[in-house]
């Protein structure tokens, strides 16, 4: 296991005026409401940056720890990254920031020994990170954890999480708008529908395939197997606990889904029916259809238990 992890956090252009302000630029000790451990107060800038607070979230929020690197991605490239020095968790409102409400409202904040300007385009990152890009109007992915697996072969690749990231000592002098300046004019004035990335992390081991050709790249679920060439078709495979937070990597942990079905899963906006795991629900407790399994294949009543509860934290 890697002794570094690596997050990511998605962001919009809705973000990038606080993006700036308060993850780039950073906040003067004398600017932060509430007493801080001196290593943070050290630092000549408080680069913080908040999280949503979701079950997801808090479960991830579990795992990162001092000295971990989190990269922002804005646009369809990953533009900043910042090394983990404290976290701090407040139940309900508080102020952070001295005549700021906005910052606060949520309980999650990171704050950051400093922040590198990094320009590394988007699908090229997610592959060697084990991610995939798919696209949704349904939500954003704000924070997501890589794998210990590819992080430590990163490590090994290029010696370093930062070499990695392209982080020398003339990235501490890049200018923000020089960081950014792909960004497109309009970005102040967002589009009533905006175009959102979902990373999805890519499983294309040996088991993966194996899991595929058990089903003939069709879904469990509705049966559809997508056509992407002469000779291949197209499925995915999901984790019912999900590797992030703490699934195991097995048969009995995964299900072979279309692109659809899958995003449905990642959401927990269906799942499995308590009496019966074979019929699918809604968020709302309302059968949509069922999955079929094959004799060789069963799920794990762990993972399937796992997944209810967190249909029951999003939803109830």
């Amino acid at each position: 296991m890697s002794p570094q992890s690596l997050f990511v956090a998605t962001l919009d252009g809705q973000d990038e005026h606080d993006l700036k302000k308060f993850l780039f630029d950073g906040m003067q000790d004398t600017e932060i409401a509430i007493k801080l451990p001196k290593e943070v107060t050290d630092l000549k800038k408080i680069h913080l940056w908040e999280l949503p607070t979701s079950s997801k979230n808090l479960s991830l929020w579990n795992m990162i720890k001092k000295g971990d690197w989190c990269i922002f991605s804005l646009n369809k490239r990953y533009i900043l990254a910042g090394k983990l020095v404290y976290k701090l968790q407040k139940k309900g409102h508080f102020t952070l920031i001295k005549n700021m409400t906005k910052f606060g409202k949520n309980e999650l904040v990171m704050f950051f020994a400093k922040i590198s300007p990094i320009n590394l385009g988007f699908s090229g990152t997610n592959r060697e990170l084990g991610f995939s890009s798919t696209f949704t109007k349904m939500h954003k992915i704000n924070f997501l954890k890589c794998d210990d697996e590819p992080v430590a072969k990163l490590i090994r690749k290029y010696g370093s999480l930062e070499a990695f990231l392209q982080i020398t000592p003339k990235n501490k002098q890049v200018s923000y708008k020089k960081s950014i300046n792909y960004l497109p004019k309009d970005v102040e004035e967002p589009p009533k529908q905006v175009r959102v990335d979902l990373l999805r992390k890519i499983r294309d081991t040996v088991k993966t395939k194996k899991m595929k050709k058990i089903y003939d790249n069709r879904c469990q679920i509705c049966n559809v197997s997508l056509r992407i060439s002469d000779n291949a078709n197209y499925s995915e495979v999901h984790h019912v606990w999900p590797l992030g937070e703490g699934g195991i990597d097995d048969f009995d942990n995964m299900v072979v889904l279309c692109p659809n079905h899958h995003a449905q899963f990642d959401f927990a906006s269906i799942g499995f029916d308590n009496k019966n795991p074979e019929i699918i629900i809604d968020m709302y407790g309302n059968p949509i259809g069922k999955i079929s399994f094959k004799k060789i294949h069963r799920l794990k009543t762990e993972n399937v238990v796992h997944h209810a509860k967190k249909m029951r934290m999003i939803w109830d």
